[in-house]
C-alpha cells in the first residue's frame, strides 16, 4: 500500500507521514531527497523561485523522477507513506495513476491544521515562503473525488496518535 498525505505547506503533513511511518513500521519516501536543483540567484540576486509555486512542469518532472524509484522500492517495501502539497490536478493524476501500477492499493489522505506548523518547528518563515504557500493556496486545484481529511488544531504532537488512527481506520487495518 502507498498512503500518499497531502497538504498545503505548514499544514504537518511532513511531520505527519513520518510519525505514521515509524509507527505502522511503514517506509517513508522523502520527497524533498528528490526536488529538482535550480538556480538560487537571479541577476538581481533574489531567489524567484521562492516567490511563486511549482508549475505543472516542475511539479510532473519531480513526480516522475518518484515513480522512476517504485519498480524497485514496491519489491522492497511494498507498505510506503509518501508526502507533498499534491496541489495540481494534472501531474497529481499522473503520479496516482503510475503509482497504481506498482503498488496493490494507493490511498491518498489530506491534512489540514489551523496553525502554521512551521512556525512551531523552526522552519522557514521568511516572507519569499510565506508568498509561496499563499500562492500555492490561491492555484489549488480540488480534487475530482472526496478524499478523506485530517483536521487538527494545536500541536502536532498531540495530533500524531489521532492521524495515526485516522490512517489505521481508513486503510482498513485493525
Amino acid at each position: 500500500m502507498l498512503i500518499c498525505i497531502g497538504g498545503f505547506p505548514g499544514s504537518g503533513k511532513h511531520a505527519l507521514a513520518r510519525y505514521v511511518a515509524e509507527h505502522l513500521g511503514y517506509y517513508y519516501y522523502d520527497i524533498n531527497q528528490k526536488k529538482l536543483p535550480y538556480p538560487v540567484l537571479t541577476q538581481r540576486g533574489v531567489h524567484e523561485k521562492l516567490q511563486q509555486p511549482d508549475t505543472d512542469e516542475k511539479r510532473t518532472l519531480l513526480y516522475q523522477r518518484i515513480v522512476k524509484d517504485f519498480p524497485l522500492l514496491s519489491k522492497m517495501y511494498p507498505d510506503m507513506v509518501i508526502d507533498s502539497a499534491f496541489h495540481r490536478i494534472h501531474p497529481r493524476d499522473a503520479f496516482f495513476r503510475e503509482a497504481r501500477q506498482y503498488f496493490d492499493d494507493v490511498l491518498v489522505l489530506w491534512v489540514e491544521s489551523d496553525a502554521q506548523e512551521g512556525a512551531w518547528q523552526g522552519i522557514d518563515n521568511s516572507e519569499a515562503s510565506v508568498r509561496k504557500e499563499k500562492l500555492i493556496r490561491k492555484e489549488f486545484q480540488p480534487f475530482d473525488v472526496p478524499v478523506p481529511t485530517f483536521s487538527y488544531s494545536g500541536s502536532i504532537d498531540a495530533a500524531q496518535e489521532a492521524f495515526c488512527e485516522f490512517v489505521r481506520k481508513e486503510s482498513g487495518m485493525r
